[in-house]
């Protein structure tokens, strides 16, 4: 499945476009169409024609460190091609290819984080690589605000540190919200960050408390990766397997949403998680794990949906319950999601945007 950074950097250059900007996008392998819908006026360039391969992980490490210094020697050979105002990059990895191919132009070099500035502060390398790019990038975009004071707290910042929230990817869809679908969804790759196997624990937990009130109720996982087969293993073992129905990730997220009652999110780590920005847009109420960053700006607990305290298994089982078995509930929540994600459509947020870059390119 592609990345969730691939899809809102999709929508922001379009975007951007339509405002008069003129927008490329760099990548460092290519050979793969778009996965998300690409305005025409966008350019798109790769440094590689492929990207590195190996059965073996760590040669396949050593191969990808290898290419870096050529990375940045194609990015600046790039740069001095087709000159641009402003240069983005959107993981801090590639922040450190970007620092030595911007030396001497006349680029302003921006790191748009899209996790969190306390994610991995265990791996040395990754607190470096983020301290480097703090010092030497002309500005740094976070998703939230807490994210932002982490930067300010844990980093000494050369330029400004500036939240923009990530957008709605599509426009707000016309939705008559089923309450009663029996459906709840949850949406994303089938890995250690989304949290799938405490999302089972949790289902598991809620079938044994409830088995009547919540039995004709399916759990839909929408998505793929590595950790399927184990995920699959873990609900037969905890014997929800036939509650529990497995679906690839694909395009047309639409018909899932309209066909769910609840969106369940159980992720260990996000930086802005777009799957509850969708949810929201579709009416869908949720239960989702509070991690550091994300959730709590997006979510009014309470209102739009419940925040549970993170890896609390039995506290999200309760409250998934207590949505699953109170309809009036799930409707008061569908139409405060619809109220409150109005705040993070396409609109606003190429607003902040625009004002951003044209602060940037005014200052010399």
């Amino acid at each position: 499945m592609p990345s969730g950074i691939e899809r809102v950097t999709s929508v922001i250059a379009n975007r951007l476009v339509e405002r008069g900007f003129d927008v490329s996008i760099i990548s460092l392998w290519g050979g793969l169409e778009p996965f998300y819908p690409k305005h025409e006026a966008v350019t798109l360039y790769q440094l590689f024609s492929s990207q590195v391969r190996s059965t073996n992980k760590w040669v396949a490490m050593l191969r990808r460190l290898g290419r870096f210094p050529l990375a940045s020697w194609r990015l600046r050979r790039l740069l001095r091609q087709h000159p641009q105002d402003i240069l983005i990059d959107t993981d801090y990895l590639l922040g450190q290819v970007a620092l030595p191919a911007v030396a001497g132009l006349n680029v302003k070099h921006i790191h748009w984080e899209h996790f969190s500035f306390n994610l991995d502060l265990d791996k040395p390398h990754k607190l470096l690589g983020r301290r480097l790019i703090a010092r030497m990038t002309h500005g740094i975009i976070t998703l939230t605000q807490r994210d932002r004071e982490y930067w300010q707290k844990g980093a000494s910042v050369r330029g400004a540190i500036t939240a923009i929230p990530n957008p709605v990817p599509f426009e707000m869809p016309e939705v008559n919200y089923q309450p009663d679908t029996l459906i709840v969804l949850a949406v994303g790759r089938l890995n250690y960050q989304k949290g799938f196997d405490r999302l089972i624990e949790a289902w598991a937990v809620m079938k044994n408390k409830d088995s009547a009130g919540t039995a004709n109720w399916i759990l839909r996982i929408l998505g793929d990766g590595e950790e399927e087969q184990n995920l699959k293993q873990q609900a037969h073992k905890l014997g929800v397997k036939n509650s529990i129905e497995f679906l690839p990730a694909t395009k047309d997220v639409d018909y899932y949403y309209r066909h769910a009652s609840i969106l369940a999110m159980s992720s260990r780590f996000e930086g802005f998680p777009m799957v509850l920005l969708e949810a929201q847009s579709y009416g869908l109420p949720i239960v989702a794990f509070d991690c550091d960053t994300g959730p709590a700006e997006i979510i009014s607990d309470g209102g739009s949906g419940f925040l549970v305290h993170q890896g609390d298994t039995n506290a999200f089982a309760q409250q998934l319950m207590g949505l699953i078995l109170d309809s009036e509930l799930r409707i008061r929540f569908s139409r405060s999601a619809r109220d409150s994600v109005a705040q993070f459509t396409s609109d606003v947020i190429v607003v902040q945007w625009q004002e951003y870059l044209e602060s940037l390119v005014s200052v010399k």
